[in-house]
């Protein structure tokens, strides 16, 4: 087998072979198995007669880092009489990194090719490291005035880095001028790079744009951005006729920074409460509860008229934790809506809970018979840090509901109270055609301290009645012990 040593004189040999594709080989092979010490030998053939051959020392070139590869390519890109050759040599050039190339490449920017100018265009995007007024007048003479779409698209990329903080004023100039959608593409993802909020105007403009995907580029990019005063446009651009669109615009809210002022914080939701999309409606209700300012109660009063089942409720929720007295009226009102959807029947339920009050517990009280049992289930829940025997009382009552959920949650709810007195109604739901309720009934005695739920719970665990997270809750709460040994 032939050592490297071998290989190497054979490929030198080959760069003077009579056979064009073996010269090409040949500096390739060089180049692989050389070092910069040979790589002259290879440069020697940029005048190759052969189209293949130069751009097969384009390429080899391209590999090793020399001086020599440096000069040799640069020799290619200016003067070569073929595009594909000089792409070729833009692309090593690319590949070495070399920056005393830049100037070269610059020049190269007048080629009259466009697959040679783009490529020149990637190199550079790779060698410029920091801002270079240079490079930038040069890429914003590019985007208005080069005829080639895919010259002025990759040449909006290299703006960003070599322009710097005047990237925004000769992107939105480009902007302004650009007709084809594919390039004011390029355009606008350049802009959203930037960070800069001065971009905002232009950005929210293009949301307007004829073309869809430029529309669903800008949003992306004011979510990039993430400045807030974005959210008007982006809420708009969420009832937007395409769907990519209306995707793009929804991602693009969630990117976008909560301002810290108060008061700026209360408008940016309230803004989320007119988008088209009830997700964002949504959200924007859940957050103004978050903000516990009553100035957010009437602009949450209002999506109590929603059309959407879940913003009403989300809406209710809000207004339960600003709790503000006034609406409890309201809310009752809507309570006892009887066409009105069990959810937001429910979510006044929890609504009423959080504002407290006489008058916001009687009605949770009465919700106990409420014709829902989604709501049932949550009067219960909710009066649980009611005091009082009347409401425990009014709990107890619940053991015998028709629905084996609000049994369940009704026994729950009176082992967390002090309900020791009604132990045997408790007991006597060791019967309960539902397991669930069986389970919850003798876990509320065991924690009521009556030894009668612990055998209870040994004889569902034994039965295997029980899922583990069952027994995991019962023995945490000290009413099963551990599985007692068997032999073998």
């Amino acid at each position: 087998m032939a050592t490297k040593d071998e290989l190497l004189r054979q490929a030198i040999a080959g760069l003077a072979d009579e056979s064009a594709s073996r010269r090409a080989l040949a500096a390739r092979s060089v180049a692989a198995l050389g070092g910069p010490a040979d790589i002259g030998l290879v440069a020697a053939l940029r005048h190759d007669p052969e189209t293949r051959v130069r751009q097969s020392v384009a390429i080899a070139l391209g590999l090793q880092e020399a001086p020599e590869s440096t000069e040799g390519l640069v020799d290619m890109l200016q003067h070569d009489p073929e595009a594909e050759v000089r792409r070729q040599a833009a692309e090593s050039l690319q590949r070495l990194k070399d920056a005393s190339s830049v100037a070269s490449l610059l020049s190269a920017l007048d080629d009259t090719d466009p697959e040679v100018r783009e490529q020149v265009l990637h190199a550079l995007s790779k060698l410029v490291q920091s801002p270079d007024p240079t490079i930038c007048q040069r890429v914003a003479s590019i985007l208005v005035g080069d005829q080639s779409r895919d010259v002025r698209f990759v040449a909006a990329g290299v703006s960003t880095r070599s322009c710097a903080s005047k990237a925004v004023e000769v992107l939105t100039e480009a902007l302004s001028r650009e007709r084809d959608w594919f390039v004011r593409r390029g355009l606008i993802g350049a802009l959203g790079d930037t960070g800069d909020p001065r971009a905002l105007p232009s950005l929210q403009d293009a949301l307007a744009d004829d073309a869809p995907y430029v529309r669903s580029d800008a949003a992306e990019a004011l979510g990039v951005i993430g400045d807030p005063g974005a959210t008007e446009g982006l809420v708009r651009a969420v009832g937007d006729e395409d769907e990519e669109v209306r995707d793009s615009a929804k991602r693009a809210l969630y990117k976008l920074h909560v301002p810290v002022s108060p008061d700026e914080r209360l408008g940016f939701w309230i803004l989320w409460l007119a988008a088209d999309d009830p997700t964002v409606r949504g959200r924007g209700a859940m957050q103004l509860g978050d903000t516990y300012d009553p100035r957010a109660v009437q602009p949450l009063a209002e999506m109590l008229a929603d059309s959407s089942t879940r913003v009403r409720a989300t809406a209710l929720v809000s207004l339960g934790k600003i709790g503000d007295e006034s609406m409890i009226p309201v809310i009752t009102e809507l309570w006892a809506d009887e066409s009105e959807e069990p959810e937001v029947r429910a979510a006044c339920v929890t609504a009423l809970s959080a504002i407290e009050g006489p008058e916001a517990v009687s009605t949770l009280v009465a919700a106990l018979g409420d014709r829902d049992a989604e709501v049932r289930v949550r009067s219960v829940l909710e009066l649980e840090r009611s005091p009082g025997a009347e409401i425990t009382a009014a709990l107890v009552a619940r053991l015998e509901d028709p629905d084996s959920d609000v049994r369940a949650t009704a026994a729950a709810v009176l082992g967390r109270r002090d309900a020791g007195v009604y132990a045997d109604r408790l007991f006597s739901l060791k019967d309960d055609v539902n397991v669930t309720v069986r389970y919850e009934a003798a876990l509320a005695l065991a924690r009521l301290g009556d030894a009668r739920g612990r055998a209870l719970l040994e004889e569902l665990r034994r039965d295997g009645k029980l899922e583990s997270y069952e027994i995991d809750t019962a023995e945490q709460a000290g009413a099963l012990g551990p599985l007692p040994l068997t032999g073998a």
